[in-house]
């Protein structure tokens, strides 16, 4: 199946992507070991290995979309919660354990409502400007 998902670590307020898959993303698809994570440091290096041997991405944001409410499955491990959870398409977030033991999505509900996802490819518009500053940037010989 290609379903699409983004990897996070959700600090408080700080949201930092990790890197994403192109397909293999829904709950099922991601190993149990990795959405059973307690231990940030064991949830990253685990889901490293996994999007390496799976053509996951890192490093840039892969998609065409800004955010990851276009993502089919987004994962966070919450270092409050010390624990993953888990938004389909940018909806509230789920445990993921209870989502692959049958539970609805308002079952495995977590109380934490919906995440507002971080920007990760600015509006065309944004980019334009991007573009001018860098190249008035780069050329002091400009007008």
């Amino acid at each position: 199946m290609s379903t699409k998902a983004d990897f996070y670590i959700l600090d408080g307020d700080n949201i930092q992507w990790l890197g994403s898959l192109y397909r293999g993303g829904d709950p099922e698809s991601i190993p149990t070991d990795i959405l059973i994570q307690v231990s940030r440091v064991m949830f990253e290096e685990m889901l490293f290995e996994h999007l390496e041997s799976n053509d996951g991405v890192t490093g840039k944001w892969p998609w065409m979309w800004a955010d990851s409410r276009a993502t089919d499955y987004s994962y966070f491990y919450h270092t409050g919660k010390g624990k993953v959870l888990m938004s389909e398409s940018g909806s509230r977030l789920v445990d993921p354990i209870e989502i692959l033991q049958g539970m609805d999505m308002m079952g495995a509900d977590v109380g934490l409502g919906t995440l507002r996802f971080p920007v990760m490819r600015p509006s065309s518009l944004n980019k334009t400007e991007e573009l001018i500053m860098q190249y008035e940037g780069e050329s002091s010989e400009i007008l």
